[in-house]
């Protein structure tokens, strides 16, 4: 990169621009609920991100389902996605500039409505050779994906925040902070398997 920004402020001024745009996301999220068995909305996204900062122009927002290559994604990442797919809870962010997904995201909504929409796979480019290019942008989709998920929620009444259950990985733990993700309240009827953290719905 050449413009002098560090990653840190460039991932903030990309969350601040997603934050100001909530309401164009929410416009992206086309949902049909299904209010007596909420398992059973479906969720369409297909949309070019209309972000005006260089790095993010072109960057496409899909549900269609993808293949995640091998030399891309870990292997238990790419097989998560790929059952959430089939049960239509996959996002995934196809990057222009590379011809290529750098981010990928799996959710899953509970029966019971109180429960928060839960984030089951970031799945962040795992590259042998990762090059720092590919982790800045890599790291950047997943927060763009985030806010799509913010967007699902507020579309299925859950609240518009999203909850996440990760193993206590320091890596992913780390990527998670710089997410914005923050430790979550306890849920009465949910009993995490590693560590349980909450994104605020943006403002």
């Amino acid at each position: 990169m050449s413009d002098g920004i560090d990653e840190d402020e460039r991932l903030s001024r990309l969350g601040e621009w997603l934050a100001g745009k909530r309401r164009r996301v929410e416009g992206q999220v086309h949902a049909k609920v299904h209010r007596h068995s909420p398992r059973q909305s479906q969720v369409g996204i297909e949309h070019r991100l209309p972000c005006p900062l260089d790095n993010h122009v072109g960057w496409r927002i899909s549900t269609r389902e993808t293949l995640l290559p091998r030399e891309h994604f870990s292997s238990y990442a790419a097989a998560h996605l790929k059952g959430a797919a089939n049960r239509n809870r996959a996002i995934y962010c196809h990057d222009d500039l590379l011809g290529q997904v750098i981010a990928a995201l799996a959710y899953h909504v509970d029966e019971r409505p109180r429960l928060p929409l839960l984030i089951t796979q970031i799945g962040f480019r795992a590259d042998h050779d990762l090059s720092r290019l590919v982790r800045q942008r890599s790291v950047a989709g997943a927060l763009v994906l985030k806010h799509h998920a913010h967007a699902i929620a507020a579309k299925l009444d859950r609240g518009g925040y999203v909850d996440v259950d990760l193993p206590r990985d320091d890596k992913l733990l780390e990527l998670a902070a710089q997410l914005g993700f923050k430790a979550a309240p306890k849920v009465k009827g949910f009993r995490p398997g590693g560590v349980h953290l909450r994104q605020a719905a943006p403002v």
